[in-house]
């Protein structure tokens, strides 16, 4: 009787799992740059700014110890300029530069745009809270979960896994699950900007 109350009781785990969800295990932490990540690949963005609607489009010109791309955004705003994001600010930023002007050609040496710093990815796969400013002040930012992103790659759907965090600000962000590469995928702020396609051939 034992045995087949025990079996059961497996039993009914098992269909509780299936009809809740299993949560998803966290990924071992990826160091190895993604295919995509090429001197040349074009990141193209969706942004609504309020009921603005138009692209920004990151050209990736150096990705090393520091990151160098061109960018552009599409009509109704119609501008364009430059970054260079040191490895300082690759490394510790807690910053976020998120308004650009036309002709901007930025040196950050203590921001970051379009990535993470690694030092807030890895206070994120740790669990941690972390400190950062999109904008708006200081806002805590935390880890809620690990998701698929899509992405057209080359014309072709495909899923990046990424870390889900919010913030205390009623902030969200979705970073790839890359210590190498934390690229922002998607990032809402009260207006948002998604990742939606990726061109490197």
């Amino acid at each position: 009787m034992k045995r087949f109350n025990s079996i059961l009781l497996i039993c009914f785990t098992a269909i509780l799992l299936v009809l809740t969800g299993c949560p998803k295990s966290p990924a071992k932490t990826t160091t190895e740059m993604p295919s995509f990540a090429a001197e040349g690949a074009k990141l193209i963005y969706h942004v609504d700014y309020f009921g603005d609607e138009y692209d920004f489009i990151v050209d990736l010109k150096k990705i090393g110890k520091d990151i160098e791309f061109d960018w552009s955004m599409t009509s109704p705003v119609n501008s364009s300029g430059s970054v260079e994001i040191k490895e300082k600010a690759l490394k510790n930023a807690t910053y976020l530069f998120n308004y650009f002007s036309d002709g901007d050609n930025i040196i950050m040496y203590d921001s970051t745009t379009v990535f993470m710093s690694k030092a807030v990815y890895n206070a994120l796969k740790k669990n941690e809270t972390v400190t950062i400013d999109a904008g708006d002040g200081d806002e805590n930012l935390s880890f809620d979960d690990y998701e698929d992103f899509p992405v057209i790659i080359n014309g072709e759907e495909k899923n990046l896994y990424c870390i889900y965090s919010s913030s205390d600000l009623f902030g969200w962000f979705w970073i790839l699950d890359n210590q190498s590469f934390p690229l922002i995928l998607k990032m809402d702020i009260g207006w948002t900007i998604t990742l939606t396609e990726i061109v490197t051939e």
